[in-house]
């Protein structure tokens, strides 16, 4: 019923957009650098001709108003969201937590349009920084870093442990999730992920857990990749925290799954060994934040998994040729869980 619900919401608003089935009106509102021209070429490998506008600041509004699809980044279009015409908004990021947060703060449960993330491309990035961040701590590399600035050899670093020998818990098990717990097989880790409703274990999860508390207190690192939504903002907080075992908290999600106080107290505690974040609940990381400076944490400024331009667009025109033979859209955002 709900994927017929998105079918005919598809058809009707395929119906809304006012260019030549051609030449579809696309504009594109974005910082990444080549988007426009790669767009362009990728249209091209299709033989789809578009009428493409790159919007700025001059030509803000009016191109807003007259572009029956819309390819943005949401950080740059949930303040113009009042005179949006399009039928179809293609994201470029993967979390649209701004546009919906933009919703609801003007009382919108349903927009008039449909809205698509830019999934299925982040997943390996994410993994390796992931990865990367349990091997530089495992190795000790920021502490042998700062003894050769000091041109000093340091042989008697803390040992460390193989990676076959750690366990790590992942909170958000999707497509993201799926690949970190894949990347992390391959170094041989045992690898539990968060559910909702508990399910049979498959490669490359060992075992899937609905208890957070278990999860926290199993694992050696625990890494969240969980969607910003009512029911993952403080997900971490009121105590929860204090479950780990001297874990390494890895966040490339979203900063909101835990406050900063907690995750500074959890720390002081002993309960967290360290923590390597790329995301914030405000970002940037405002410069009097206490994270800058803690000993145990490594701040990163949300860049764990880039838009590299080519991706954003294949999977625009893929879902644009979809749009077109009115398919349903591929990564289509259900407003009503926020994601």
């Amino acid at each position: 019923q709900q994927q017929h619900h998105h079918q005919q919401q598809d058809h009707n608003s395929s119906k809304r957009i006012k260019m030549a089935a051609t030449r579809p009106r696309v504009a594109i509102l974005s910082s990444i650098k080549k988007l426009h021209e790669c767009v362009v070429a990728e249209a091209a490998k299709h033989n789809l001709a578009l009428d493409i506008v790159q919007l700025d600041a001059e030509n803000l509004p009016a191109g807003l108003e007259e572009a029956g699809v819309l390819l943005a980044d949401p950080g740059l279009l949930h303040t113009h969201l009042d005179t949006l015409q399009a039928s179809w908004v293609q994201s470029t990021w993967a979390g649209v937590d701004k546009l919906t947060r933009a919703l609801q703060a003007a009382g919108v449960d349903q927009p008039p349009w449909v809205l698509t993330r830019f999934a299925g491309y982040f997943g390996p990035a994410m993994a390796e920084y992931v990865c990367g961040a349990i091997i530089g701590h495992e190795r000790g590399f920021d502490v042998l870093r700062h003894k050769q600035d000091a041109k000093e050899w340091f042989p008697q670093i803390p040992r460390y442990r193989l990676l076959s020998t750690l366990t790590v818990g992942i909170l958000g098990v999707g497509t993201i999730g799926i690949d970190v717990a894949r990347a992390c097989k391959t170094f041989g880790m045992n690898v539990l992920g968060l559910v909702r409703q508990q399910r049979v274990a498959a490669h490359p999860v060992d075992e899937y857990l609905n208890d957070l508390e278990t999860l926290l207190s199993r694992s050696d690192y625990v890494v969240n990749v969980l969607p910003s939504t009512a029911q993952t903002q403080g997900l971490l907080d009121h105590g929860m925290l204090a479950q780990c075992q001297g874990a390494v908290f890895i966040n490339v999600g979203r900063g909101d799954v835990v406050s900063e106080t907690s995750l500074v107290d959890a720390l002081d505690a002993g309960h967290l060994h360290g923590a390597v974040l790329d995301v914030f609940s405000t970002e940037p990381l405002p410069e009097q934040s206490a994270l800058w400076s803690h000993p145990k944490i490594k701040v990163t400024p949300h860049v764990s998994a880039l838009s590299f331009p080519d991706q954003v667009a294949e999977l625009f025109v893929a879902n644009l040729q979809r749009h077109q033979q009115g398919q349903p859209l591929k990564h289509r955002v259900d407003f009503s869980v926020g994601y």
